[in-house]
């Protein structure tokens, strides 16, 4: 059995426990397998806990990238588009206290004005993107895994352009009060879809915004350093699961027997 088919295995006592925590909320093997499961969107605490172990990554692994980019998480997002994660409530209104705090939450501590991108993952209308802010080359770079055709009502301005450049501007403005005269202001630069791998499944844009997250360089035309295969979903499912759950990251020390007779060695071995 795998990693994923025990923690959906149908067991009471291992359901219940909880195998990943990265906020104040532990994740039990249940609420894992809800959100792993085929058809599924994965839950915005896994694309939170997921840029918080890059930001680790790039501090203790990757020290050539710490502070050359910068991960804000799915929290900031949620506030930034405020209209759609509470649509449900009679008059959802932007909190710019709350964006401000977030991010000042998110910034590392290095020197802020060697950043060249800023990486935040979009949930709009139950499909996950990349929006990289992109300061080598003055554009908003969007990175997005959906198959969009120009003759159909489901087109690449009509999802982005309206939303995007309101949370840009959002983001832009918060940003100025978070960290004073670190970075340029970014409301007006031009949108551009960057060329990315087309998702065959509609509830997969999680996995590859996490792709994209970690491997996107920002530079010239934009390109990722590693390749993904549509047709790989399930992999690309069990390579994220397996990372976040025995990332260091992880806040369960005392992981059960059934999962960690999977732990392969102290780094992930799809990642690195």
């Amino acid at each position: 059995m795998s990693l994923f088919g025990h923690m959906c295995a149908d067991d009471s006592t291992l359901k219940s426990m909880p195998v990943i925590q990265f906020g104040s909320t532990p994740l039990t093997c249940d609420m894992i397998a809800q959100s792993f499961a085929d058809g599924a969107i994965p839950d915005s605490t896994f694309i939170t806990g997921f840029v918080k172990c890059l930001s680790y990554d790039d501090y203790w692994i990757r020290p050539e990238c710490h502070g050359y980019r910068i991960f804000f998480d799915a929290d900031l997002s949620a506030i930034l588009n405020v209209e759609w994660h509470k649509r449900d409530s009679s008059e959802p209104k932007y909190s710019q206290f709350a964006a401000v705090t977030a991010i000042q939450r998110c910034l590392p501590f290095t020197d802020l004005k060697k950043t060249k991108m800023i990486l935040l993952p979009v949930l709009h209308q139950h499909h996950w993107s990349v929006y990289c802010v992109n300061f080598g080359q003055s554009r908003i770079d969007v990175l997005d895994s959906m198959l969009y055709t120009p003759e159909s009502d489901n087109n690449w301005d009509n999802y982005h352009l309206e939303f995007g450049k309101k949370i840009m501007h959002r983001l832009s403005d918060a940003l100025s009060i978070a960290a004073p005269l670190k970075f340029k202001s970014f409301k007006n630069w031009r949108h551009v879809p960057v060329k990315v791998p087309v998702q065959k499944a509609t509830s997969d844009s999680a996995f590859f915004a996490m792709k994209f997250l970690e491997f996107y360089d920002g530079d010239g035309h934009g390109s990722l350093h590693t390749s993904i295969a549509a047709e790989r979903s399930k992999e690309l499912c069990a390579e994220t699961l397996y990372y976040l759950t025995f990332h260091k990251q992880n806040k369960v020390v005392a992981l059960p027997n059934e999962i960690l007779q999977y732990h392969r060695d102290d780094h992930h071995p799809f990642f690195y």
